[in-house]
């Protein structure tokens, strides 16, 4: 059997054996180099059920253990079935929204910043944060293209675009990365969507009042108490104005933690969209 590889990305190990046998003596292993490669293998008569691996190093593969027909004289394999796998280095823009998160999550352990800098600090990072959910939602998971989602104008209205049950590229039961890689992450219930519209409205109107007009809008600390006791997180007592904003600072990370069913529904479609993009630089659709 003449087994052809064209177009591969990578070094990737073969391994040709009986599987009713365990392997044999006749099996073979051997490194295919990127690009065109051919081998010609001639299977024994003896073996009972041949089959093929293939073990890419940052590449998946479907179907890449499977039985081979003796009626058939190619065995053909093309770049066009590696699929970019989860091994690889993260990209510049996946950087910038782990940076964002460790901002918000680890912005309280600092003692060089006062409670007021850390509240700041705190509620630009998480608002930088639902932006990027909320484009994550609408045009990395291919639901909105970019043009409609700058035409949406406000982030008011990309929020609740977003949170709509239709988006099934987003909110399916399951979301497919490549053929054969799927991901089931469970059903967001109508009711979570509503509250995640709420926490994420409140929060970039919050933001809005802080980033333009804090400094000649004095926003009271009730002000502060009833934005939190309105999306059901309650402050604890706080005697001095530094304890307050500390604690107002930490509970932004509560906020953070109630919309995770979006983040996580969001590295999967981004996983799919580094995949698109790096099949798409090689030549494949």
């Amino acid at each position: 059997m003449i087994f052809k590889f064209s177009n591969i990305p990578e070094k990737t190990a073969i391994s040709i054996f009986d599987k009713a046998n365990n392997g044999s003596a006749d099996s073979i292993s051997r490194q295919i180099e990127a690009g065109d490669f051919e081998l010609d293998f001639e299977i024994p008569a003896t073996w009972e059920d041949p089959y093929i691996a293939l073990a890419p190093f940052l590449y998946y593969v479907p179907n890449s253990y499977q039985s081979l027909d003796r009626k058939f004289s190619e065995f053909l394999l093309s770049g066009d079935n590696y699929y970019l796998d989860i091994t690889r280095d993260p990209t510049r823009k996946e950087e910038n929204r782990e940076s964002v998160e460790q901002i918000l999550i680890k912005i309280g352990q600092s003692e060089d910043l006062s409670g007021r800098q850390k509240f700041y600090v705190s509620l630009m990072a998480l608002n930088s944060h639902f932006e990027f959910l909320t484009h994550s939602i609408l045009v990395v998971s291919g639901y909105k293209t970019q043009r409609k989602f700058k035409d949406l104008g406000k982030h008011e209205n990309r929020i609740n675009s977003a949170l709509d049950a239709a988006n099934t590229k987003f909110f399916g039961l399951t979301l497919d990365i490549c053929p054969g890689k799927s991901i089931e992450p469970g059903e967001v219930k109508p009711d979570v969507m509503l509250n995640c519209n709420k926490i994420m409205q409140n929060v970039r109107k919050l933001r809005n009042d802080v980033a333009h007009g804090w400094g000649y809008n004095d926003l009271s600390n009730d002000d502060i108490i009833d934005f939190f006791k309105n999306l059901d997180v309650l402050l604890p007592y706080s005697p001095t104005d530094e304890m307050f904003f500390q604690n107002a600072a930490q509970a932004f990370v509560s906020l953070w933690a109630k919309v995770q069913v979006l983040s996580t529904r969001a590295k999967i479609v981004h996983e799919k969209h580094i995949i698109l993009d790096e099949r798409a630089e090689r030549g494949y659709t």
